[in-house]
């Protein structure tokens, strides 16, 4: 049998969105050396940001911004939105300065990743940790942006969003679980999978079934994202924290025994 994306990690990006914010966000706090950035709220600004691969046509980057507008805030697109350099968004530099300016501009309340793709990890040494820190706000996205989210979350211990880009449709499990962990948050949440893609008589769901290899408890903070990006991390300066962690994985189109030499 195959493997595909959803028989590998079902559920990953949205599991990942709902149980990477457990803890509630009120306004900003500390708390355990963690950073939580305040929760979102109708009429904010949401800064939208390409740190890896471009986007082709600047009418995806319209939708994106429609997107945002759609959930009920502005948004505020990057100066280097539209840029492309070959493959990336605009070179190391403009991609990094635009992470830069969206956490030190105050109109700008949370940062959605358009895209994912490559290039993230070339920009991590050119991000201003120290501001950040003290600027400290939502940043979602997935898939290459890994880098990114570790990275931040290593260096200054604001809480990262492993989530839906800007540059898709939320299916409604993926609204449901954004909306409860980013604007209407509880102290606790309860995560399950996906609804199957069809149900009716004759049709079983064994794609986007959870399983529970070995059963039990566990308590710790959450790190993890992409395989390949985790993988990539290791043994570099950014490389997570996994001590005491829950970690959790996602990737794309990888066969099985590329998991297994990522993972051994």
């Amino acid at each position: 049998m195959t493997m595909t994306r959803r028989k590998l990690l079902t559920a990953s990006t949205s599991l990942a969105v709902a149980a990477a914010v457990l803890p509630t966000l009120a306004n900003a706090a500390v708390s355990a050396n963690n950073i939580k950035p305040q929760r979102l709220r109708p009429g904010m600004t949401v800064g939208l940001v390409t740190p890896a691969s471009n986007v082709p046509e600047d009418q995806e980057l319209h939708i994106a911004m429609d997107l945002v507008r759609s959930l009920g805030f502005s948004a505020k697109p990057s100066p280097n939105l539209f840029s492309r350099t070959q493959y990336l968004a605009g070179t190391d530099k403009e991609r990094a300065d635009d992470l830069n300016a969206m956490f030190a501009d105050p109109e700008v309340d949370a940062i959605f990743c358009v895209r994912g793709g490559y290039g993230s990890g070339r920009l991590l040494h050119y991000l201003d940790y120290d501001m950040i820190a003290a600027n400290p706000k939502i940043i979602m996205g997935y898939s290459d942006i890994t880098a990114i989210l570790n990275a931040i979350y290593l260096r200054t211990g604001l809480i990262t969003f492993h989530g839906p880009i800007a540059g898709g449709n939320f299916s409604d499990y993926t609204y449901d679980q954004y909306n409860r962990v980013l604007v209407e948050p509880s102290s606790t949440t309860e995560i399950g999978g996906p609804p199957a893609f069809e149900t009716r008589p004759g049709v079983v769901d064994w794609e986007n079934r959870l399983t529970a290899i070995v059963s039990g408890s566990a308590e710790g903070h959450l790190v993890g994202g992409n395989l390949s990006l985790v993988v990539t991390l290791l043994g570099t300066p950014f490389e997570p924290n996994f001590d005491g962690a829950i970690l959790f994985l996602e990737d794309v189109s990888e066969p099985p025994y590329s998991v297994d030499r990522m993972l051994t």
